[in-house]
C-alpha cells in the first residue's frame, strides 16, 4: 500500500517547527521508523509532514549536571554508541534490544518515547530513569510535573 497524499516542510529552526504544527492535521517526523509504516498502512493520513532534521539544536546529546540531554533527532544507535551515555548504563543495555542495526541507525530515541509503543525498549527505560521531557509548543515550553507513575526497583 501507498501513503495518501501529504504536503512535506522542512524547517530550519524550532521556532519554524512550531509554527509548521501549529496547522490542522501536521505530524513530526524524525526518524520515521514507527510512523512511515502508519502511512503505508494508511493507518494515519496527516495533512503535511514537518521534517524536523534540518534543526541542529535538536540533533545535540549532552551532559549537564548530571543529566543525560537527548535532541529529538539523536538516531538510537548514536546514543548506543556515544561515550558520553556511559554514565546511564541502562539505555545502553536496552538498545540493542531495539529493531534491529539499521532500525537502530534511522530511529530517534524521542520518536520512540513519543510513540510510546507499550512493547517498545526505550518508553519503558524513560519510566524507569524517570526522565523527564522537555517539550516546546505555540504555548511555550512545557516541563511536566517531576513525579513520575512508574518506580523502578534500583
Amino acid at each position: 500500500m501507498k501513503a495518501a497524499p501529504f504536503a512535506y516542510v522542512r524547517p530550519g529552526t524550532v521556532a519554524d517547527v512550531v509554527a509548521e504544527l501549529s496547522r490542522d492535521g501536521s505530524k513530526v517526523i524524525a526518524g520515521g521508523q514507527s510512523l512511515v509504516p502508519v502511512l503505508a498502512m494508511r493507518l494515519g493520513r496527516p495533512a503535511q509532514l514537518v521534517d524536523i532534521n534540518a534543526v541542529p539544536e535538536l540533533r545535540k546529546l549532552s551532559r549537564d549536571n548530571g543529566s543525560l540531554r537527548v535532541g529529538a533527532t539523536v538516531r538510537q544507535r548514536q546514543l548506543q554508541r556515544e561515550e558520553i551515555a556511559a554514565p546511564v548504563p541502562l539505555v545502553r543495555l536496552a538498545l540493542p534490544w531495539v529493531g534491529h542495526r539499521e532500525i537502530r541507525s534511522r530511529g530517534t530515541v524521542c520518536g520512540s518515547i513519543a510513540h510510546a509503543d507499550p512493547s517498545a525498549e526505550l518508553p519503558a527505560v524513560a519510566a524507569c530513569l524517570e526522565a523527564t521531557m522537555v517539550l516546546t509548543g505555540a504555548g511555550g515550553r512545557w516541563l511536566p510535573p517531576t513525579s513520575s507513575p512508574v518506580r523502578c526497583r534500583r
